[in-house]
Formats: structure tokens, C-alpha cells, sequence
């Protein structure tokens, strides 16, 4: 791809059997890409790598599998569908964009890190997806968010700075790492009961446990 390219359209082409390689500079300016349209591919079998960019729009068409990652981080990405996509082999990182909406669409599984923050999300729902690597969803302005069908994480979930008043947790019956729900001013409790935390609790001290696990050193909450 040249580095002054606006747009990047894959047109009829259907399987992309290696990496798809668009990011900007990885330092200074970003680069020029705005657009991407993958047309009638229908499988990518490495990572896509499309950040630090000026994109504004993504759209994924007939794709059902994505076998690595997928880097759209320091876009300006507001709102993204990922319709026929079901798995993601490795990270799904979309962090430092403007997103308001996410369509998971019939996604089931992340086997990496799902990486939100720093973008305007204000509520999020996680459709069909079962498994999910680690979850970051800090420093939006979360005040709902709905787990769907996920019922593990393997790592952390981090859920703080944002503006949650209560967290139902839904299906979730395993996080592999820390929990972290500190700096959300309206919540005043948070029950962990049914499940498996492998590791502690980052909590503000106005927010008040039920059935959870030990509360974090700081160490743990940096």
C-alpha cells in the first residue's frame, strides 16, 4: 500500500492467506488511510494491521474468520460492525478511537485481548460472544454494559474510570486476573457471587464488595 492511499478496497478478492499490512507510521504522523472496504474477501489468515491512521470507516462485508489480530488502535473509528466475523484467532485492539457504537454481530470468540479504551463508549452489549481473552474497556463513559454470553475471560477485566452505577455480570463464571472498577463515582456495590476471580479486586474505597475477592494492593491497580 502507498503511503498516501485514502482508501483501501479489496474488490473480488476472497481469501487473503497472510498479513494485511496498512498502518501509518509508527511514530510522528499518521498515515492517510480513511476508508477500508474488504468486498467479498471472506477469510484473513494472519493479522490485519491498520493503525495509526485517519480512518474513519471499516467495513468487514463476507468475512467469517480473522485468524490473528486485528489493529485499528489510534483511529478515528466512531462506529463499527463486524457482521459475519465469528472468531478472531488472536486480539481485537481498537483503543484510541471515537467510538460511540460497537456491532459484535455474530461473534463468538477472541482468543486475545479485546482492547476498548480511551474511546466515547456510553454502553455496550457483547451479543453472542462466549470467550474472551482479557477485556479493557477503560476510561470511556460506560454507564451500562451488557456481557451477553460471555461466560470467560482469561486474564484481567478492566471496567474503571468510567460512570457504571451498578455491573451485572451476566453468564461470567471465570476472569483470570485482576478486576478492576475503581474511579466509577456512582458505584456505591458490586456482587461477585458465582464467580471464579482468579486474582484481586481494584475497587474505590466508596464501593462496597459482596462475595468478592481480596482487595488489590495498588501495585495491581496501576
Amino acid at each position: 500500500m502507498r503511503s498516501n492511499e485514502t482508501i483501501l478496497y479489496f474488490g473480488m478478492i476472497r481469501e487473503v492467506a497472510g498479513r494485511i499490512n496498512g498502518n501509518g507510521p509508527s511514530s510522528g504522523n499518521r498515515g492517510s488511510l480513511q476508508v477500508v472496504d474488504f468486498g467479498q474477501v471472506t477469510r484473513v489468515g494472519g493479522i490485519v494491521n491498520l493503525y495509526n491512521n485517519h480512518i474513519t470507516r471499516v467495513e468487514f462485508g463476507a468475512i467469517a474468520l480473522i485468524g490473528g489480530s486485528i489493529s485499528l488502535y489510534n483511529n478515528v473509528v466512531t462506529s463499527i460492525d463486524f457482521r459475519n466475523i465469528t472468531h478472531i484467532g488472536w486480539s481485537l485492539n481498537l483503543y484510541n478511537n471515537a467510538l460511540t457504537i460497537i456491532d459484535f454481530g455474530v461473534m463468538t470468540h477472541i482468543s486475545g485481548a479485546l482492547q476498548l479504551h480511551h474511546n466515547d463508549l456510553t454502553n455496550i452489549d457483547f451479543g453472542t460472544i462466549r470467550h474472551i481473552g482479557s477485556l479493557s474497556l477503560s476510561n470511556n463513559i460506560l454507564t451500562s454494559i451488557d456481557f451477553g454470553a460471555i461466560t470467560y475471560i482469561g486474564d484481567f477485566m478492566n471496567l474503571h474510570n468510567n460512570a457504571l452505577k451498578s455491573i451485572d455480570f451476566g453468564t461470567i463464571k471465570h476472569i483470570g486476573g485482576v478486576l478492576r472498577v475503581y474511579t466509577n463515582p456512582p458505584l456505591t456495590d458490586i456482587n461477585c457471587s458465582g464467580i471464579n476471580i482468579e486474582s484481586c479486586l481494584c475497587r474505590s474505597s466508596n464501593t462496597s464488595p459482596t462475595n468478592c475477592p481480596r482487595r488489590c494492593t495498588w501495585a495491581h491497580c496501576a
